[in-house]
């Protein structure tokens, strides 16, 4: 059966009615889970088995029946490793209907049918008795509820409640214990993303150079910048979580750990990661490689995370600070004081900027080299009389622009807290009579008696996913260009879309699909994986692909460049197409593709790469930014060349990246 979806075209910004398969929901998720990145996690999987085998033993060894509970069965894979391993009974809980069934036809494929009882319901809603879903309490437990931040996806409440309702008093809990880590750091990527920092002469508003930010986290492939930050302290470990039921799990805890600065620096943040016990001596860790002796398992489930301080500290060498730790039931926060055993607040933002941008947006808006730009091209256009039109979110553009001395800035702005923020910083700057805030275009045309002389835009929109959903601005733009001057100019000329073929260390694990782990047949969950990324609204995702090594296969193309200097056209198709053969003999495994802007001035803001291709080389990618990625199916990977077509279809308000091998 088919139903009608309702959805926001983020490039046209219209409603736009779908008939999709009732199950859409589903199959988008389906084809995004990380589902098959945990499969592909080998030292997970190998050291899950060896807890559960040794538990197992253990319970036999004493005469003991090993009765297994594992709640978020997914795939079904743990409940076979205790299966192979043994275990007299093994109930699995899934409450995702489609793992479900997928779960279902995995562990009949592998003949465990008879020895493992699987419910379709969360682990809260069972229940235990005659007629329950467990004849009895089970006295192993076996999940893996934990995100980058360990207690993020609930995992408090699910072992709280299963030993509460679901265990033997004296049971085995796998993992039984967790530890987390701070490593306090200085960093310039940390302190790019920090807080908000002055602009030529501007300044930011008073109460952002000090404003403690907010809890929400920064996770990252810390791996990518270990090379890029100077540690100022060893490893501290913060909390231990006692999952085995031998004692209660704080919901509120505070810590305050004397921390010895190993270098000179400034302290701006620090990185959080953790490790488990799964059983009896066998741990499994999230570490970066300095700070194990083993190599590190790649890994996209579970990262690392940044946290960042209230405040900046300068330290030396020898000197000694306190780490401050807190947790609630569901989140963390960290801080570095040089005074210990104070009662140190949740961090609140109360200068408006970490309420409206993420970590990354505060490092594009901090970095120098992109506001050069921005100014050199504002500088050429900029004159006292000049009347401009910001179209973008958030963006800074207008607070330059009437700093240049711009007569009147008239903001397009949907969204409350920009227009606050960049109220903030215009009074700070004492340029607020400059500025004109309009909350739609439709109260722009309506309200505005100004002919624009000047069109403002990065472009960034943040509902945009994918980077051309910013052509929303070309929309925008149209639907405006009857309240422009005549001679009006555009800070931003055209677009070019471009692409490269490459090979990813790790990254394509996230979507290829797994029919084989640990020796069990996986066909039911390759299968569902395949079928429902072809479902799926677009092949490409966004990823910040700076986080993930790759190497060129080919040498970067341009796909299209859409040109702003006329309205767009509904009727309006472009359509490209071309071959790209590789440069070398690697082999691909995806493609990335990007936005690069082309300002009045013929400058380029650069999107996607930063640096000249190179064989061999690991390329290098704009930061601030994601970019686009067309994952190849493992059969298509080849060295082999590649016919390539796109596609911009105003009407639809789409753009379509696909290769003719597919």
């Amino acid at each position: 059966m088919s139903v009608f979806i309702s959805k926001v075209n983020t490039m046209t910004g219209k409603l736009e009615w779908h008939l999709e398969n009732e199950n859409y929901d589903y199959d988008q998720e389906i084809a995004r889970s990380s589902y098959g990145d945990m499969l592909h996690d080998t030292e997970r999987n190998v050291k899950y088995g060896l807890a559960l085998e040794k538990a197992i033993k253990d319970l036999h060894s004493k005469g003991v029946k090993a009765n297994v509970l594992d709640i978020g069965t997914g795939t079904g894979l743990l409940s076979m490793l205790a299966a192979r391993h043994g275990a007299d009974k093994v109930t699995a809980c899934e409450a995702f209907e489609p793992m479900a069934a997928c779960a279902l036809r995995i562990i009949a494929k592998n003949g465990f049918s008879d020895r493992i009882k699987l419910v379709s319901k969360r682990s809260t809603d069972l229940t235990v008795g005659e007629e329950g879903d467990l004849e009895e309490r089970a006295n192993i437990l076996v999940t893996e509820v934990f995100d980058t931040e360990l207690i993020g996806e609930g995992a408090v409440e699910t072992f709280r409640h299963a030993h509460k309702y679901l265990l033997q008093s004296d049971c085995i809990v796998i993992p039984n214990k967790a530890r987390m880590f701070c490593q306090i750091a200085d960093s310039q990527y940390i302190h790019t993303c920090k807080n908000l920092e002055p602009i030529d002469t501007l300044r930011p508003p008073k109460n952002v150079p000090n404003c403690p930010g907010t809890i929400s986290l920064h996770d990252i492939q810390l791996e990518n910048l270990k090379d890029q930050f100077t540690p100022l302290s060893e490893p501290v470990q913060v909390f231990t979580f006692d999952f085995s039921g031998k004692s209660d799990i704080v919901d509120n805890e505070n810590k305050c750990n004397k921390v010895t600065i190993k270098n000179d620096g400034k302290v701006n943040g620090m990185f959080m990661w953790w490790d488990t016990e799964m059983y009896d001596g066998i741990w499994l860790s999230c570490a970066p490689s300095w700070a194990r002796s083993d190599r590190p398992q790649w890994r996209d489930h579970w990262m690392q995370a940044i946290f960042y301080t209230q405040s900046t500290l300068n330290v030396k060498k020898n000197e000694e600070v306190f780490l401050y730790s807190y947790h609630d039931q569901f989140s963390l926060w960290f801080d570095v004081r040089r005074a210990g055993y104070l009662k140190i607040e949740q961090p609140l933002c109360n200068c408006g900027s970490h309420m409206g941008y993420s970590r990354p947006r505060i490092g594009q808006l901090n970095d120098k080299d992109l506001n050069n730009q921005y100014l050199s091209a504002l500088k050429s256009l900029i004159q006292p009389n000049t009347a401009c039109l910001s179209l973008s979110n958030g963006s800074l553009l207008p607070i330059m622009a009437a700093n240049l001395g711009a007569r009147v800035v008239n903001i397009i702005e949907p969204q409350k807290i920009y227009r606050n923020f960049l109220q903030e910083y215009a009074n700070e700057n004492n340029i607020e009579n400059r500025l004109v805030f309009y909350e739609s275009i439709q109260a722009f045309i309506e309200n505005c008696t100004d002919t624009i002389d000047v069109v403002l835009s990065e472009p960034y929109f943040i509902e945009a996913y994918l980077p051309w959903h910013n052509l929303y601005y070309w929309y925008a733009l149209s639907e405006l260009r009857e309240k422009l001057g005549k001679s009006h100019k555009c800070l931003i000329k055209s677009v070019k879309i471009k692409a490269i073929a490459v090979k990813f260390d790790d990254l394509m694990k996230l979507r290829w699909p797994v029919y084989e782990c640990e020796g069990f047949n996986l066909d039911a969950f390759g299968t569902l994986i395949e079928v429902n990324t072809r479902k799926v609204d677009n092949k490409l995702e966004p990823h910040s692909v700076w986080e993930y090594p790759a190497l060129p296969v080919s040498d970067q193309f341009e796909v299209m460049e859409l040109d702003f200097c006329k309205n767009i056209q509904q009727d309006l198709i472009v359509e490209k197409h071309g071959t790209i053969s590789p440069a070398n003999q690697e082999i691909s495994n995806g493609f990335v593709v990007w936005m690069d802007v082309c300002l009045h001035n013929k400058d380029v803001i650069c999107n996607g790469l930063l640096d000249t291709v190179e064989t061999g080389k690991y390329l290098k990618w704009n930061r601030w930014v994601k970019q686009a990625v067309y994952f190849l199916d493992t059969t298509v990977a080849s060295n082999q060349n590649f016919d390539w077509k796109a596609k911009f279809d105003a009407s639809k308000g789409t753009f379509s990246f696909l290769l003719n091998n597919e």
